[in-house]
């Protein structure tokens, strides 16, 4: 990494990174010119998942999080922003399902989000399921999914060995290295919090007013 870095930017890269880079390109197999769905855009992952999908090619990168988000998710690459509760409305969806979407990274599952995503989904798309806080208990139609072959794959790279996390780590690197020498990548920090508060780090995330990432320093 060319680029001098603070110790803060470089332990908000590996987690955020790495995580929407294995959703993105080793599940869901973007390809230039296609369209990408990303909820809770304005968490860390989803940040670096618009970096990642406009360096990609993407021709379209939809995102979805709270009203007052919005701008900065496309000061950092959006291309269209939908306020979480239009979504969970079901209001902005004939919008996007006119354009179609091939690739949706989703870290909310319940709540009725599968179902609007089936909605928008072109035929033969890619839903990756990264967390569940919507709920893991719901109800939604299978028909959809079946009439649009489409393929929902239910991620965690927690539990993968340190093999493949290395091979990740790699394959990745290639990808990235270039990009964050020249600022086209960077990680984006909400807040840097000393080890002895990380009560406040934990009251931002609870009121959701983090942009990114809140790091903890030790020492």
């Amino acid at each position: 990494y060319q680029r001098r870095v603070h110790g803060a930017e470089a332990a908000a890269i590996p987690e955020t990174f790495l995580t929407a880079y294995q959703c993105l390109f080793k599940y869901a197999a973007l390809r230039p010119g296609e369209s990408v769905l990303i909820h809770a855009a304005a968490s860390g992952v989803g940040l670096s998942a618009i970096q990642l999908a406009r360096e990609a090619g993407a021709a379209d990168i939809v995102v979805t999080a709270s009203a007052a988000k919005l701008p900065q998710c496309v000061l950092h690459g959006a291309s269209q922003g939908v306020a979480k509760d239009e979504w969970a409305a079901g209001t902005a969806l004939s919008g996007i399902k006119a354009c179609g979407i091939d690739v949706v990274l989703d870290p909310v599952l319940g709540g009725g989000y599968l179902s609007s995503n089936l909605k928008v989904l072109r035929t033969d798309g890619r839903i990756v399921v990264i967390a569940m806080m919507g709920g893991s208990k719901f109800e939604f139609d299978a028909s959809e999914a079946f009439r649009k072959r489409a393929n929902i794959h239910f991620s965690t790279l927690r539990s993968r060995s340190d093999g493949y996390k290395g091979e990740l780590v790699q394959e990745f690197w290639k990808f990235a290295e270039s990009k964050f020498n020249s600022g086209r990548l960077y990680p984006v920090i909400e807040a840097v919090v000393p080890w002895e508060s990380a009560d406040l780090a934990h009251a931002l995330l609870r009121e959701n007013k983090n942009v990114g990432k809140v790091v903890l320093t030790v020492g």
